[in-house]
C-alpha cells in the first residue's frame, strides 16, 4: 500500500493520521526490502568472487569461469538470489556470500591437501549452486520454482554448465567429465545422483 500520513498527538500519545492509501505499484515497491538480506556488500563480495575466478590458472577453466560469473543475465540474480529456502544463507544475497565464504574455505583446504588441483576445487565451489539462480523463487516470496521443484538445482546447473562447456569449443572432454562430475556428486554419491538423475548422468 502506498500511504500518505502525519504524526499527531492525541491525548498526550502519539498516533497517525492517514490522509491519503492506495495501492502501490509493483514499480514502487522493493521486495528486498521486505525480506531478510545478507549483512554483507553484496558489490564487494561480488568483487571478491571475481578476485578467485582471476586467481585461476587453467585457461578452459577460467574462460568457463569468466562465461558464468560476468554474464549479464546471470550477474544481477547472483547478487540477489538465496542460498536456500530453509537451510544455508537463506536470504537475499546469501548464494554469493556462501560462494565466496567457500572459495575461502578451499583456499584453507589447499594449504593441507597441497595435492589437491586448487583450480578444479575453486571451480566446483563457484558452479555448485548456480542451479539456484533457477530452483528458487525470491521475488514475493521465499520457495522454489516449477523447474526447482520437479528438477532441483543439481540437474539445472548440470545443464546449464554443460552447454557453456559445449560453447567453448575445444574444451577437453575429460576435463567436462570432471567438473560435471562435481556438480552431480556434491550432495553424495555417484550411486544416489543416478538414482536421482539418471538422463543428466548419461548424457
Amino acid at each position: 500500500m502506498k500511504v500518505q500520513a502525519r504524526v499527531e498527538s492525541y491525548r498526550s500519545k502519539l498516533q497517525i493520521a492517514i490522509d491519503k492509501i492506495r495501492r502501490a505499484e509493483e514499480s514502487e515497491v522493493d521486495a528486498a526490502d521486505f525480506f531478510a538480506h545478507t549483512p554483507e556488500n553484496v558489490d564487494q563480495l561480488y568483487a571478491k568472487l571475481l578476485a578467485f575466478v582471476a586467481s585461476v590458472k587453467n585457461p578452459w577453466l577460467k574462460r568457463l569461469l569468466d562465461g558464468v560469473v560476468t554474464d549479464p543475465e546471470i550477474v544481477p540474480r547472483l547478487k540477489r538470489a538465496p542460498a536456500a529456502k530453509v537451510m544455508h544463507h537463506a536470504y537475499l544475497g546469501g548464494l554469493l556470500e556462501h560462494m565466496v565464504s567457500l572459495c575461502g574455505l578451499c583456499r584453507a583446504v589447499l594449504t593441507q591437501y597441497p595435492e589437491a588441483d586448487p583450480d578444479l576445487l575453486l571451480t566446483g565451489a563457484v558452479l555448485h549452486d548456480m542451479g539456484k539462480l533457477e530452483e528458487l523463487s525470491y521475488e514475493r516470496s521465499l520457495g522454489y520454482t516449477d523447474e526447482g521443484q520437479l528438477l532441483g538445482h543439481i540437474l539445472i546447473e548440470y545443464e546449464s554448465v554443460a552447454r557453456k562447456i559445449d560453447a567453448l569449443d575445444g574444451f577437453p572432454s575429460d576435463l567436462k567429465t570432471l567438473v560435471l562430475h562435481m556438480l552431480v556428486s556434491h550432495h553424495g554419491s555417484m550411486r544416489l545422483v543416478r538414482q536421482n538423475f539418471p538422463c543428466s548422468v548419461r548424457r
